[in-house]
């Protein structure tokens, strides 16, 4: 896992307004049984899981872009980007 100021410094650089929540002790991926990494989730504005990845994920791509906006929108939130 990088070091929390590397992945800040990243976010910054790449002027990107993402919430991200590491779990550095491990609790949270015990706690749901998470056994593959990297994972992310996909959460809508009022807390609700959305969707869930596992694995790499080109998340540049046009492809992904559209799937993210296309789950938000059918929460009913409206994505941002």
């Amino acid at each position: 896992m990088e070091p929390q100021e590397t992945i800040k410094n990243y976010l910054k650089q790449e002027n990107l307004s993402l919430r991200i929540l590491l779990d550095e002790f491990g609790k949270v991926s015990t706690q749901y049984n998470i056994r593959s990494h990297p994972v992310k989730f996909l959460i809508d504005n009022e807390g609700k899981l959305v969707a869930t990845g596992l694995g790499y994920r080109d998340w540049d791509s046009e492809e992904m872009n559209k799937l993210v906006n296309i789950l938000l929108q059918k929460t009913g939130a409206k994505p941002k980007a």
